[in-house]
């Protein structure tokens, strides 16, 4: 049986059930194409990221990012329908309207499910990783973070590009409130810093340590580290000292991410020199800039079969 949503929506599947909201693949049956659909569950408007992810997204047009559609407020019968499609205890108080988003549908997997299960060819991967540093790197020249970067939040549409999604712990830069996960958090957020494009450079050293080898541990106890990485990687030089320096404990030696996008593509068109047992230098790692202005290299494209 499918339930029927703000008189517009079908409620198709439910993808996830937080603390903080419910979360459905859903059809508009006004356009008729299949959306995403978000639930704020905390009934607190200052406490309710669902408010939050809408205005953080709603002036941002990047290809990279899942555009937001609509914003709304869900009545009690809406809310006691979602509750009986995610087979959730029928609430015993009132509810309060709570607000709801809807971004459009990405279908395809996530990154770390993608490279894992789907097999990509090396530049396939190197590219899909690219295009989400530039997509970052371009979201943090327009003061936002994400908040919560992880694989599991970037999603590979066949023949598309990969998307970023799940922005509901986005925070304007240096925001001393914004969370994330475990094993993704750089040192300094560990010490009680705020959030910063540093920390999630780090963020992205994980998860793109974690996309090219398999086999790597992320703790969540303590910050993956640079000596963390295993000695005999079969990636090429320049690529090793640039994951490296994304992992470094000093953020401000943490390069910008649309210097790692093009370490990422450097050597595709050309024969790779693996990287032989490294002493750790420093020096020749990309070059830092703390407030990266002006060169932007144009973002990679996917091959049409990155999704498949």
């Amino acid at each position: 049986m499918q339930h029927a949503f703000a008189a517009r929506f079908l409620l198709l599947q439910h993808l996830h059930a937080g603390h903080q909201s419910l979360a459905f693949r859903v059809r508009d049956t006004l356009l008729q194409q299949d959306a995403a659909l978000k639930i704020g569950r905390s009934g607190l408007e200052d406490d309710d990221r669902t408010l939050a992810e809408f205005d953080a997204l709603r002036a941002i047009d990047l290809p990279g990012v899942a555009p937001v559609l609509e914003l709304g407020f869900a009545s009690q019968g809406d809310l006691l329908r979602a509750h009986a499609a995610a087979h959730l205890p029928t609430p015993t108080h009132a509810l309060l309207p709570r607000p709801f988003l809807v971004r459009a549908w990405i279908d395809g997997p996530d990154l770390l499910t993608w490279a894992r299960q789907h097999h990509p060819a090396p530049q396939d991967l190197h590219r899909a990783l690219a295009s989400a540093a530039l997509t970052l790197h371009l979201l943090h020249l327009s003061h936002l973070l994400h908040g919560d970067l992880k694989p599991q939040h970037i999603l590979l549409p066949p023949g598309g590009e990969p998307t970023l999604i799940d922005f509901g712990l986005a925070a304007q830069t240096h925001d001393p409130t914004a969370g994330g996960t475990p094993g993704y958090l750089a040192p300094e957020r560990l010490r009680g810093l705020p959030a910063s494009p540093h920390a999630e450079r780090f963020a992205f050293g994980v998860l793109a340590a974690q996309t090219l080898l398999p086999h790597l541990h992320i703790p969540t106890e303590q910050p993956l580290q640079p000596h963390h990485l295993p000695t005999d990687l079969p990636l090429p030089q320049r690529l090793l000292r640039a994951l490296r320096a994304l992992l470094h404990p000093d953020p401000l030696q943490r390069p910008a991410l649309d210097d790692i996008a093009s370490e990422l593509i450097a050597d595709l068109d050309t024969p790779q020199r693996h990287a032989p047992p490294p002493a750790r230098p420093r020096r020749g790692a990309p070059r830092h800039r703390d407030h990266p202005q002006g060169r932007t290299p144009p973002p990679p494209r996917a091959r049409p079969n990155a999704g498949a």
